[in-house]
Formats: structure tokens, sequence, C-alpha cells
């Protein structure tokens, strides 16, 4: 690596983002304290406003170079990001969803924390409050963890691409994959695992993740689910560093249970009856003799209920769904 400062490239997919998020976003980008920083915006074919709010917001950058934005038909996020990762050409790769917002010190704690540790990944904390600059004093002296084999499971969330930072070389032969059209970060984030010994843990809140009721997450189908369902058993279940470890295995079936009440969520919206109480018995089948593992009480509790009969469970899920729904909505913003 050269002894001057790395140039850290920072990929965000964008599709028909509302524009105050996009500021924040922005602003976010624009205002770190490491400025060798390139920005890549990968417009994956929004509406005219927000693709004309990237290319006004970036109008100076754009004509500097050091920002990028490209515009192409809608083809999926695993597209657009693919798409940023062939045109960066920063040592460092961050990825940064358009409705989150970075630490302003977000690349220079973690571009130390790679060189200082001699690691190729690392990831920090994240907030779903409030973005929080990180003072002097929470930088000065921090201590960074190394996770490896089992433990990596048992102490890290796997399922998120983003509040991470990649060495170029690790990621360079890795691409997002379109076809999946859910938890597409599962695959890419496993794929980068085979790659590395170890991974960086920054004890710091440096990603603000907002919740956003219209985006992906909160507009689950069915399809969707079973898309994920699919991946965490082709994933995480047949990978022995997850089985083999209680904890670990225990942190994973915790957001595997998670999905199969979506699912359940979304066969209710979608379906009649009896394709409900079929998707009940397809989860009460997956989840038997296991539910003491699921860490989080709520999804603990509404996974007990499945052995309960099918019209109490029609009645919980639209429940917990309503109650879902109510808490994304006050965390808006």
């Amino acid at each position: 690596m050269s002894n001057l400062q790395p140039k850290v490239s920072i990929v965000s997919a964008v599709y028909n983002t509302s524009p105050d998020y996009l500021k924040a976003a922005f602003d976010s980008v624009r205002n770190q304290t490491y400025k060798n920083i390139e920005y890549i915006v990968v417009d994956d074919g929004s509406d005219k406003k927000t693709a004309g709010f990237c290319d006004l917001f970036w109008k100076k950058e754009i004509e500097s170079g050091k920002v990028r934005v490209v515009h192409n038909k809608n083809n999926g996020v695993s597209y657009s990001r693919n798409c940023g990762l062939d045109l960066a050409d920063g040592e460092y790769i961050v990825f940064l969803d358009s409705d989150d917002v970075l630490d302003v010190n977000f690349v220079t704690v973690m571009l130390e924390a790679v060189k200082k540790n001699a690691l190729k990944v690392a990831v920090c904390d994240y907030s779903k409050k409030a973005a929080t600059n990180a003072s002097a004093e929470d930088i000065s002296d921090l201590e960074v963890k190394k996770y490896s084999g089992s433990d990596i499971w048992k102490n890290l969330n796997t399922a998120y691409i983003w509040r991470t930072i990649y060495s170029a070389d690790v990621i360079r032969n890795i691409r997002f994959d379109p076809s999946k059209k859910c938890c597409e970060d599962v695959l890419f984030f496993n794929e980068v695992l085979r790659s590395i010994s170890s991974i960086g843990y920054v004890p710091l809140e440096l990603y603000y993740y907002r919740q956003i009721p219209t985006s992906i997450t909160h507009r689950y189908s069915s399809e969707i689910c079973r898309d994920a369902i699919e991946t965490y058993e082709g994933v995480y279940f047949t990978n022995t560093m997850v089985t083999k470890s209680r904890t670990a295995y225990s942190e994973v079936f915790t957001n595997y249970s998670r999905w199969l009440i979506r699912y359940l969520t979304a066969v209710r919206k979608e379906g009649r009856y009896s394709d409900f109480c079929s998707a009940v018995k397809m989860s009460r089948k997956k989840t038997r003799g296991r539910t003491n593992l699921i860490k989080k009480r709520e999804v603990r509790s509404m996974i007990s209920l499945l052995r309960l009969p099918c019209f109490i469970n029609y009645g919980c899920v639209a429940v917990y769904d309503y109650l879902r729904k109510k808490k994304a909505w006050k965390n808006k913003g």
C-alpha cells in the first residue's frame, strides 16, 4: 500500500429514495473528516425527482470527478451494487444504503482500524435512533476486537454488508447475485468470510440505519420471504462453524425465525386461509424443538404460538404485523 492516504470508494444504490433521506445520506458522505473518497451513486431507474436530485446535489463534485452518478434502467439493488463495484478504484470499499447515514468519522475510524490491526475487513456498531458523530474521546485508544471461526457468528450479525469497510482485493472477484430478491447481503458476506481468516469489530455506533416503511424490508411478499428462508438454510445451516456453536447457531436461528414470521404475515395478506394454515405447518416443522434457541423474546413468543390452532395464529400474526408497522412509522426520520 502506498504511503499516501489510500482512496476509499463509497457505493450507494438508489431507487426512488425520498430527497429528504438522500440529502442526509449525501451530506454524511460530503462531511466525512477523511477526504480521499470516491463516491459512486448508482441510480437504479428511479423517477425523475430522485434521479434529478442526485445530479443536482452532486453537480460540482461530478464536474470535478470526485463523484460519479450513474443512471441505469431498473435492474435491482444487486445489479446496481455490482455496477458500483465495477467502477470503484479505491483501495477500500464501503457500502452506504441511500436512506442511511454515516458518522462523519466513519471512514477515518474504520480505515485506521483495518490499517493498525492488519485487517482486510472491519465492521462497526450501528444505531436505529439517530446519527451521533463520534467524539475525539470515543476515537482515542479505541480497542478493536478480532474474531475468527465460530466467534464471528457468535458476536457479529453477518447479514449486513453496510457498516463495513472492505479491502478491495478481498472483494475484487465477489459480486451480488442479481437473481436474489432478498438476502443478497447474506450471500455476499458469506463469500467474503471464505476469503479472510478474521474480521475486526469497532465498538462505536458509526452507522445510522434508518427503517423506512416503504423500503424493501417493509414490503415483504411471500416470494421474497421464501427466498430469504432458503438462503438462510443454504448458507448458514450447512456451515459447521455455525451449527457446531450453540451461541452462533442461536444468533442465526433468531434471524431465520424472523423471516418465518414475515412469511406468515405475507401469506395472510396474499392467500386464502388454507394457504396460511399450510404456511403455519411448514413453520412448525422448521422450528420444532428449537424455540429455546431464539434470543429475542417477541420472536420466541410468536414462534411458540405456532403450536396453537391456525385461527389463533391468524389473529396473532395480524396484530404482530400492525405493531411492527406502527413501530416502523414511529422510528421514521
